[in-house]
């Protein structure tokens, strides 16, 4: 997670606070357009354990 720390930094420095927010946003975005769809909900509990 801290890994990248420096080299966002340096981005950060070169380009602006705002341009690396909006640039991270989209590829948050990104990241969960590509996710396969959730299956439908089931309960994860056995039959008569509540």
């Amino acid at each position: 997670m801290y890994l990248p720390s420096p080299l966002i930094g340096r981005l950060v420095d070169r380009y602006g606070r705002m341009k690396i927010a909006a640039a991270s946003g989209i590829t948050l975005l990104a990241a969960a357009s590509w996710l396969p769809p959730t299956p439908p909900h089931r309960s994860t509990c056995p039959p008569g354990a509540t």
